[in-house]
């Protein structure tokens, strides 16, 4: 029996996940028809019926920029010492991209993973780059994503500065997707550990406490 595909391309994109993109768009102010017709041309959709790597800083162009539409898409690091951190996270309405600038200079080695069952429109760099002179909006557009990007560093860095169990707190007050035993999102405890900086044993042991918590209350 031969294995299920862990990456699907679609075929066809559901006009909800196109109006989905188009709506993303309207909110960053990028409103040119035109743009807006040539992107849903250019779109490639996938569907991640597991755990899967999408994206690596080596492979940055087909494709490089990633529209979530359900799901979830997790970045993870890994330093020079070869240990692996997930560093951002990625929800549904977001983009997930390789960080571009430390990619880079070669600081670090990074890839992007997408959960199970996460459903993602993916655009080629190449592609971008190519109607960026037509279409100045694009770049705009990109500016602006970099700039969620680093939205996202911000995040991360200031859930870190929390005592453990308000930093599991206020990760799930920003991804309730990802908690409890009926999570719409499966991330496994490991990243989620790993992105609050926790070991795992750690991180379960303070989950049972936040669970029991709730019970008492």
């Amino acid at each position: 029996m031969s294995k299920p595909l862990k990456m699907i391309r679609k075929h066809h994109i559901s006009p909800d996940h196109q109006e989905q993109f188009i709506n993303f768009l309207l909110r960053l102010h990028v409103d040119d028809p035109d743009l807006h017709a040539i992107l849903k041309e250019k779109a490639q959709g996938y569907l991640c019926n597991s755990l899967t790597q999408i994206a690596d800083q080596n492979t940055l162009t087909n494709p490089s920029f990633w529209f979530v539409n359900s799901g979830m898409v997790i970045c993870i690091m890994t330093d020079y010492k070869k240990v692996k951190v997930t560093t951002l996270t990625f929800k549904a309405g977001d983009v997930a991209m390789i960080p571009q600038g430390m990619a880079a200079r070669g600081m670090f080695q990074y890839y992007l993973l997408a959960c199970p069952n996460t459903h993602l429109m993916g655009f080629n760099r190449n592609d971008l780059n190519g109607l960026c002179a037509q279409y100045p909006d694009l770049k705009d557009l990109y500016n602006k994503v970099l700039k969620m990007q680093i939205d996202k560093f911000k995040e991360h860095a200031e859930l870190g500065v929390l005592e453990a169990k308000a930093r599991i707190q206020r990760f799930f007050q920003l991804y309730p997707e990802v908690e409890g035993p009926d999570k719409a999102v499966d991330l496994r405890n490991k990243y989620q550990g790993s992105y609050l900086g926790l070991n795992r044993t750690y991180f379960s042991r303070m989950l049972a406490t936040i669970k029991n918590d709730k019970t008492e209350s």
